[in-house]
């Protein structure tokens, strides 16, 4: 008796265990779905098309990426864009690039989106595409300091005459 009641309870695990690797598969593919929905619909669907491709290429060409970008937290300081940011208003606002070619960013504890990205030592540019779909693809021009970066916008996918000055900073930005 307690043979077959072991072999039930071992059932019921492994049957729930299997519905609930189903329904992840399922969700996974409807969030594809909708990113890709989301992509069809995007005002800057051409844009988006050319820059997926622009970084396959340049991942395939250049697959070192240089280690001051991906080490560390990088915190805006400053972004011109017609105009100075205020002193202080980008205060605990993040971005953090990895060796996988994605990025993500946020202020304080949050993260508030993701993307893909490359950035090439010998151009000196820095292509990134947001993985939100009404975003425009930006590329920059980088410029490197002992513990900084600044991006200079391009023109590339549409005007972008922004630039933004980051320090590089060891962990994610706190409030405290």
């Amino acid at each position: 008796m307690n043979k077959s009641l072991a072999i039930n309870f071992i059932s019921i695990f492994l049957i729930t265990i299997m519905l609930a690797c189903g329904d992840k598969s399922s969700s996974s593919a409807q969030s594809e779905a909708t990113k890709q929905k989301a992509e069809d619909q995007s005002p800057f669907k051409d844009e988006r098309a050319r820059a997926y491709t622009v970084l396959e290429f340049r991942k395939e060409q250049t697959k070192e990426l240089m280690s001051s970008i991906v080490a560390n937290y990088h915190e805006y300081q400053a972004i011109y864009d017609n105009g100075m940011s205020e002193k202080g208003a980008l205060a605990g606002e993040w971005i953090k690039f990895n060796d996988d070619h994605t990025y993500s960013y946020g202020k304080y504890e949050t993260q508030l989106g993701t993307g893909k990205f490359h950035h090439n030592s010998e151009s000196a540019l820095m292509l990134m595409i947001d993985d939100d779909a009404s975003k425009v693809p930006k590329e920059y021009k980088t410029q490197h300091g002992a513990s900084s970066l600044l991006l200079v916008g391009q023109n590339t996918y549409g005007p972008n005459a922004v630039q933004m000055f980051l320090n590089r900073v060891e962990n994610k930005p706190s409030k405290q």
